[in-house]
């Protein structure tokens, strides 16, 4: 995969440079375009379990938006993908390059629900990772503003994160509680009992999933 993902970008990199000379003329909507062509590629090839494909597409929808800059929040929605698609291919440590080269942009972000989204995949990333203590700020700070967030999706995935985290350091009681948290919200979302049944899953076996590293 790396032989391709390295010749594929040299290859996206070339058209990236005749696109910027037209962009010169046409302005930043080239880019926008782009990004946005790339961001849908990428998640109607990550429906269909084409993992490494989406992952081209979200990298090239991420350097568009860098070139173009203005749309965090397209920004920070494509670097959380992106770190997702990585992860399930096994590159963890690519996946937290990713969201470490978009920390920046997230804490100059006032969008909560990306924030919190955001912070909760960087704070398990590195749970996942074993880092524990590279773990408490971000999940900290996740915590903080799920509790200020209206959406229930959001406050579910980081009371898990939470839950998760408690659960490896052994702390079994506040992971209990932690998932009692996500399954309380969890029932509020009428619409989806998956999320409702992954949590009733966590309350029972409040214990941290087997997370190897797999190579990068």
């Amino acid at each position: 995969m790396k032989g391709y993902l390295s010749g594929y970008k040299k290859y996206i990199t070339s058209i990236f440079s005749i696109i910027l000379f037209f962009s010169l003329f046409f302005g930043g909507s080239v880019w926008a375009d782009i990004a946005d062509k790339y961001i849908e590629k990428g998640k109607t090839l990550y429906e269909r379990g084409e993992i490494e494909q989406a992952a081209i597409a979200w990298e090239n929808a991420k350097e568009a938006l860098e070139t173009k800059g203005g749309d965090t929040g397209k920004y920070i929605d494509t670097a959380v993908h992106l770190a997702g698609a990585y992860q399930d291919l096994g590159y963890h440590y690519r996946a937290l390059d990713t969201l470490q080269h978009a920390l920046p942009v997230v804490e100059k972000s006032e969008d909560r629900y990306r924030n919190t989204q955001f912070l909760s995949s960087l704070g398990d990333l590195y749970l996942t990772l074993g880092k524990m203590a590279e773990a408490v700020p971000y999940l900290e700070k996740a915590l903080a503003e799920a509790k200020l967030t209206e959406d229930p999706r959001v406050r579910v995935s980081v009371f898990t994160d939470v839950g998760n985290f408690m659960a490896a350091d052994g702390e079994y009681e506040g992971a209990i509680l932690a998932y009692k948290e996500a399954l309380r919200t969890s029932q509020t979302l009428q619409d989806d009992s998956g999320i409702e049944s992954d949590a009733l899953i966590n309350l029972f076996f409040p214990h941290h999933p087997d997370r190897e590293r797999k190579g990068d």
